[in-house]
C-alpha cells in the first residue's frame, strides 16, 4: 500500500476517533444539561400547583384539586402529576405513556434519561395539608438530544472531509517528491540520470533528493566511464590511429566472417587501394604530411561510399588501403571502382606535382573463393592498374553468378515485384538458444526468393535485397515478411519470432502507418515478435527508430539491434533506445578465443548491455569451442549453424 494512502487511513481513523470522543463528551454533557432542565421544569411545577391547590387541600376538595392539576397537566410536558393529602393518600393520579414523535424507538431505547421527580408540601397555616409529586415528560429531552447529536454529527462530517481534502492536497505536495524520487530510481535503472529539480523545502525529504541526485551522477560518470573504457579497447584493437578506419585485423575478421560464414551473404565485391610512391611522398613532406594525406584519403572514400549499405573500409597499412561491399553483384564492381576512382582524383590537390594518386584492384566473391584467394584476386588486379596509367583500376576476370548478371535494374524491379504478387517470397527460421540452460530463446526469420516460383530453387536475401533497397522496394518487401510472420504467430506458433526490417522502411511513412495499425490488429500475438534493425544502417535514423518505438508501444512489440559492432560508433546512444536484444556481430564471434582482444571487448559490452536490461545474442556460432566461451564472457544466447541450421 502506498504511503500516502497509509496517511490518508491513519488520518481517516485519529479523526473518526476523535468524532467518536468528542460525540460521546458532547452527548453526555447534553444529557445532563436536559436532565437538569427536566428537574427544574417539574420542582417549578410542583411548587407552583402546591401553592395553587393549598385552598382546595385545606378544605378537602378534592375536585377543585382534580381541575387544577388537569389543568396543569394537560398545558404542560410532564409524565405524571399526584397529589397526596395529609395522610399520604392519593387523591390525584395523572400520567402519560412515553411518545415521541420523530424520533427513532431505538434512540429512546438505548438512551436512558432519569426523570427527576420534583416535589412540593401543601401548607395550612404551618401544618402539612398535603403532597404533589412532578415528573416532566421526558419528550423535549429526547427532541433536545436527538436534534444535538444529529446537528454535532454533520458538522464532524463536513469537517471531516475538509481535513481530509485538504490533508490530501497538503500530502500531494508534500509527498511528490516520494514519487520523483521513485521514477529517478527506476530511470537510473534504465541508465537515464536527469536530478530532480526543484528540491524540496521539507529538511528530511531534501536529503533524500540531494542524495538521490548525487546518486544519479554518481551512477552515471560510472557507467559513462564504462563506455568509454569500452570503446576505447574497441578502437585500439580494431581501428586504425591515423586514419579511424578498421585496421587490418578486423578488416580480415570481417572479411573472413562474411565469407566463410554458414549464414552469411555468398557475393561481394572487394577492392584494394594503394597510393602511388607514397613512401617517396613521405620522404620529401614527412610523415606529418603523410598522414594527413592518409586522413583525406579516409575521408574522401567514405565520402563516395556514403549512402551505400554494407560497406566496409579499412586502412590495411601504410598507403594501402581496402574496401568490401558485401552482399554487391559483380554486375556493380565497375560502378563501385568508378566512385573510388574519383574519390582518389580529389586528392590531387594534396600531393602537387604528382599526376597519379592511386591505383585500385577490385575482385568478386560469389561463394567460391577462400579469403586468402579473393586477396589474391584483387591484388592481382591492382598490379595491372598500377601498370595501366595513372588513376586506372582494373576488375579481376571471373566467372560472375549468371542470374544476377542478366538482369538490368528495370528487370530487377519487374522479376521482384512479381515475386510480390505470386508470393514467392518464402520464410525460414533458425532458433536463438540461451548460454545457461540450452532452451530456445526465440527464433529468427530469414527471407529467401523462390527463383520462378520453384521451390527447389531458393536465393538468399543477400543476392536481391540490396536491389530492393536500391530499387525502393524494401517496404513493400518488408510488409510482406511481416504479414508473414504474424501468420506464423497467429498459428500456435511457440515462442518469439523476430524479423529483420530495412532501416530504409522508416523513412516511409505509408509503411509505419500500415505497421502500427497491423499491429494494433493482431495485439494477441505482436507481443511475441520482435522488429530486428541493422545497427550500421539505423544509426543514422535513430530518431525515426526512437519514434517507432513509442508509436508502436501500445502494441507490445519487441526490438532488436542487430550486426552490432560493425562500425565505431558510440555505445551511448544504446541507453536513448528502448531495446530487448542486441546481436554481436558475428566478425567479433566466429573465431573467438577465450583470451583474445575480442572476448575483452564482448564481456565490456555485455556489461554495459545488461545495465540497460538488454539480452546479448552472439551470432555465427559455429563450434563448439566459441559455445563454450560465451557463458564465460556473461553472453546470455548464441545463434549459428553449430548450434541450429535455418530450416
Amino acid at each position: 500500500m502506498k504511503l500516502s494512502r497509509q496517511l490518508v487511513l491513519l488520518m481517516l481513523g485519529v479523526i473518526v476517533l476523535l468524532l467518536i470522543v468528542s460525540l460521546a463528551i458532547s452527548f453526555n454533557n447534553t444529557k445532563q444539561f436536559v436532565e437538569n432542565q427536566m428537574f427544574s421544569h417539574a420542582q417549578d411545577a410542583a411548587t407552583s400547583l402546591g401553592m395553587s391547590a393549598s385552598t382546595a387541600m385545606k378544605d378537602n376538595d378534592e375536585i377543585i384539586a382534580r381541575t387544577l392539576v388537569d389543568a396543569m397537566f394537560h398545558a404542560g410536558d410532564y409524565q405524571q402529576v399526584k397529589v397526596f393529602d395529609v395522610h399520604n393518600r392519593l387523591l390525584v393520579d395523572r400520567s402519560l405513556d412515553v411518545k415521541v414523535e420523530g424520533i427513532p424507538g431505538w434512540f429512546i431505547s438505548l438512551v436512558e434519561l432519569e426523570l427527576p421527580m420534583g416535589e412540593a408540601i401543601v401548607m395550612d397555616g404551618w401544618s402539612q395539608a398535603g403532597k404533589i409529586q412532578v415528573i416532566s415528560h421526558p419528550g423535549y429531552a429526547y427532541r433536545k438530544l436527538w436534534s444535538a447529536l444529529i446537528d454535532t454529527f454533520k458538522g464532524f462530517i463536513i469537517s471531516t472531509l475538509v481535513i481530509l481534502l485538504v490533508s490530501l492536497y497538503l500530502l500531494k505536495r508534500v509527498l511528490y517528491p516520494l514519487t520523483q524520487i521513485e521514477s529517478q530510481a527506476i530511470a537510473i535503472s534504465n541508465r537515464k540520470f536527469d536530478p530532480i529539480d526543484p528540491v524540496p523545502e521539507t529538511i528530511d525529504l531534501k536529503r533524500i533528493v540531494e542524495a538521490m541526485n548525487n546518486l544519479a551522477n554518481k551512477v552515471s560518470q560510472m557507467l559513462k566511464d564504462a563506455d568509454e573504457r569500452a570503446q576505447q579497447l574497441r578502437d585500439k584493437i580494431h581501428r586504425d590511429e591515423v586514419t579511424g578506419l578498421s585496421n587490418r585485423q578486423h578488416f580480415n575478421e570481417v572479411l573472413e566472417h562474411r565469407m566463410m560464414s554458414s549464414d552469411s551473404s555468398k557475393q561481394g565485391v572487394l577492392a584494394l587501394i594503394q597510393l602511388y610512391e607514397f613512401k617517396k611522398f613521405n620522404d620529401e613532406h614527412g610523415f606529418v604530411a603523410g598522414d594527413e594525406l592518409l586522413n583525406k584519403t579516409a575521408q574522401a572514400l567514405e565520402s563516395a561510399l556514403d549512402g551505400m549499405q554494407s560497406m566496409h573500409i579499412a586502412h590495411l597499412s601504410g598507403a594501402s588501403f581496402a574496401v568490401f561491399a558485401e552482399n554487391m553483384s559483380c554486375v556493380n564492381a565497375d560502378s563501385l571502382a568508378k566512385s573510388l576512382s574519383s574519390a582518389l582524383t580529389t586528392l590531387s590537390g594534396q600531393r602537387p606535382g604528382y599526376m597519379d594518386v592511386g591505383h585500385i584492384g577490385i575482385a568478386c566473391f560469389d561463394g567460391g573463393q577462400t579469403v586468402t584467394e579473393l586477396l589474391s584476386m584483387a591484388d592481382a588486379a591492382l598490379r595491372d592498374a598500377q601498370i595501366d596509367s595513372a588513376n586506372s583500376w582494373s576488375v579481376y576476370q571471373q566467372h560472375a553468378d549468371e542470374s544476377l548478371a542478366i538482369r538490368t535494374a528495370s528487370q530487377w524491379r519487374e522479376y521482384i515485384e512479381m515475386a510480390l504478387d505470386n508470393d514467392w517470397l518464402v520464410l525460414i527460421k533458425q532458433a536463438v538458444f540461451r548460454t545457461d540452460n540450452k532452451a530456445v530463446l526465440h527464433e529468427e526469420v530469414y527471407l529467401r526468393l523462390l527463383e520462378d516460383g520453384d521451390p527447389l530453387r531458393m536465393m538468399h536475401a543477400g543476392m536481391f535485397m540490396p536491389m530492393v533497397q536500391s530499387l525502393g522496394l524494401a517496404a513493400s518487401v518488408d510488409r510482406k515478411v511481416i504479414e508473414k510472420a504474424l501468420l506464423m504467430l497467429s498459428d500456435d506458433h511457440d515462442g518469439l519470432l523476430a524479423v529483420n526490417v530495412s532501416p530504409v522502411s522508416l523513412d516511409d511513412d505509408d509503411f509505419v502507418n500500415w505497421l502500427d495499425n497491423k499491429l494494433l490488429e493482431t495485439k494477441d500475438v505482436a507481443g511475441k515478435l520482435i522488429l530486428e534493425f541493422p545497427e550500421y544502417g539505423i544509426v543514422k535514423k535513430l530518431d525515426r527508430l526512437k519514434s517507432l518505438q513509442q508509436r508502436l508501444a501500445p502494441t507490445g512489440v519487441q526490438f532488436s539491434l542487430d550486426h552490432f559492432g560493425r562500425g565505431f560508433t558510440s555505445f551511448a546512444y544504446l541507453q536513448s533506445l528502448d531495446l530487448q536484444y542486441l546481436k554481436i556481430d558475428g566478425s567479433y564471434v566466429f573465431e573467438l578465443k577465450a583470451d583474445s582482444e575480442n572476448s575483452f571487448y564482448i564481456r565490456g559490452l555485455t556489461e554495459i548491455a545488461h545495465g540497460l536490461d538488454i539480452i546479448v545474442i552472439a551470432e555465427s556460432v559455429e563450434s563448439e569451442i566459441v559455445w563454450n566461451i560465451l557463458p564465460e564472457l556473461k553472453v546470455d544466447a548464441g545463434q549459428g549453424y553449430y548450434l541450429a541450421k535455418p530450416a
